[in-house]
């Protein structure tokens, strides 16, 4: 921190995983994720919040069912996202889940796997891809009421992973759909 100032980039946005805000005054303080503490005014608060939208925002518009949407139905949408870390090892669902979200890799490495059909190997997971930061996976479920045919575990010691429920994504489209109506 320079001068009491903050370079907000794409590296800052990428290692953070959760911040809370605390400006009930005009001098500032926001503590961001992994114990680290920096001071930021809070015009350096809504420009790091407009980078992480825009980050979202950009994610987003490279998915089919997003791709047609205005800028402000893709700042809903980016808005509505949960985000949460994930440590190695950890599922972020299982071959046979209830496929009711969709998710965005912030930063991380997860592996795609599914469980062999083979009677002699039940329990044996056949690696079928690495997915990284910006990928996306899971959308189909917005769309229809299937399982999950695979399973996505976290293989990088954290995963900072953004999701969408299928619940927030047909109430963002009702609200779309009323605004085009009215």
């Amino acid at each position: 921190i320079a001068g009491g100032g903050v370079d907000i980039n794409d590296e800052l946005i990428s290692k953070v995983s959760s911040f809370a805000i605390d400006c009930h005054n005009d001098e500032q303080f926001i503590r961001l994720g992994r114990q680290s503490t920096l001071e930021m005014t809070r015009k350096e608060v809504q420009k790091f919040l407009d980078v992480t939208m825009k980050y979202r925002n950009d994610i987003l518009r490279q998915i089919g069912v997003f791709s047609t949407l205005s800028e402000e139905q893709l700042s809903s949408a980016a808005q509505i996202m949960n985000e949460k870390l994930y440590y190695k090892g950890e599922y972020i669902f299982k071959q046979g889940d209830t496929a009711d979200s969709f998710f965005i890799i912030q930063e991380g490495l997860v592996e795609v796997t599914r469980k062999n059909d083979s009677s002699d190997l039940e329990d044996k997971e056949i690696f079928l891809k690495h997915l990284t930061t910006n990928s996306y996976f899971g959308e189909i479920a917005l769309l229809t009421s299937d399982n999950r045919s695979e399973n996505i575990k976290v293989v990088s010691d954290t995963a900072t992973i953004l999701s969408m429920t299928k619940a927030q994504f047909l109430e963002l489209t009702a609200v779309f759909n009323k605004k085009m109506s009215d």
